[in-house]
């Protein structure tokens, strides 16, 4: 358990970095695709979609610094790892479903930005697979945060 809880807790720190430079990218993405003859980046829903992310990136940013914090005292992983990583994972699905959204048929192209937004995607839905799923994330938080009975 104790590998597992060490890759969870250091996949934050590099994803953070990654989904922040991506969100970016987004961002002037919008400005430049048209909806209805407009900047998507003018849609009132799309704009508040793109808040909605940078304030989960802020919150993976605050989480990842808490995470390190608490590593740094007790130089052992804890559930902090699992609750990063469920966080990160499901939180880079919803900006990739975003970045579709905004990008229409472009986002599925691997000629687009060099593919970036088509692999994006895809690759989120393993990110919710490796290194523990979500549903086993969610049964250590259960047990070593909350203190539940196990789930069977």
């Amino acid at each position: 358990m104790t590998a597992l809880m060490n890759e969870r807790a250091n996949l934050g720190t590099g994803v953070q970095v990654v989904f922040k430079r991506n969100l970016e990218a987004l961002i002037a993405r919008a400005h430049t695709i048209e909806r209805d003859g407009r900047p998507a980046s003018q849609d009132p829903v799309i704009r508040q979609k793109l808040a909605q992310a940078f304030l989960e990136l802020e919150i993976l940013r605050l989480n990842t610094n808490r995470a390190l914090t608490s590593l740094s005292k007790t130089r052992i992983p804890g559930a902090e790892g699992s609750i990063q990583k469920l966080y990160w994972s499901e939180m880079n699905q919803r900006t990739q479903q975003i970045a579709q959204e905004i990008l229409g048929p472009y986002g599925q192209l691997e000629d687009f930005d060099n593919g970036t937004w088509q692999y994006g995607y895809l690759r989120s839905r393993g990110n919710t697979i490796e290194a523990g799923t979500s549903e086993i994330q969610r049964n250590i938080i259960a047990e070593r945060v909350l203190g539940l009975p196990k789930s069977y």
